[in-house]
């Protein structure tokens, strides 16, 4: 019996491997944008990019497109009759994806939860703006996961930014 309880504790334990590839990730941050130009159309928002071209990364495309994906919803969510900017570049030993939205400005009580599970910082305009409160958080695992680190910034002067910073030469992707 102790034999078989060992065994699972060590299946449970072994992570499934996560798939990467080399892939040129300003065209996934191209592509995105692209994506998102209908919903910031509908949502009475100008929707701007500073796109630097060819930059390759090695990484879980699925998972980078999905992080894209979440900036991008939550600024045209959030950033209601104003502007949403994409801004991606590689300075040094570092790649930098930033979405800038001119929406209400997060308080600094929130702040400190926003990359939580369910969090939602005013729960009654997410509610109208659908979701669960998990982008986020899946967002911020999916930065670590690719040994980066993910940063808001939020003031009345210039908006909101989401940032996401990654190594350009990642180790081992968990």
């Amino acid at each position: 019996m102790g034999a078989k309880a060992g065994r699972k504790g060590m299946a449970a334990e072994q992570a499934v491997p996560v798939v990467t590839n080399q892939f040129d990730f300003s065209n996934i941050v191209t592509g995105c944008v692209l994506r998102f130009e209908s919903v910031a159309f509908e949502n009475h928002i100008e929707l701007e990019s500073e796109i630097e071209n060819d930059i390759l990364f090695e990484g879980n495309e699925k998972q980078i497109k999905q992080l894209i994906v979440i900036f991008l919803d939550n600024a045209c969510k959030f950033g209601k009759d104003g502007k949403v900017k994409v801004y991606f570049y590689k300075k040094a030993d570092k790649i930098y994806l930033s979405v800038n939205n001119t929406g209400e400005v997060i308080n600094d009580a929130d702040m400190e939860h926003i990359f939580e599970h369910f969090y939602r910082a005013d729960k009654s305009r997410a509610r109208k703006a659908g979701g669960y409160g998990l982008g986020l958080s899946i967002a911020s695992a999916i930065v670590k996961n690719h040994k980066g680190k993910i940063q808001v910034e939020s003031t009345s002067k210039t908006g909101t930014t989401f940032t996401a910073v990654f190594p350009t030469k990642i180790r081992k992707i968990e």
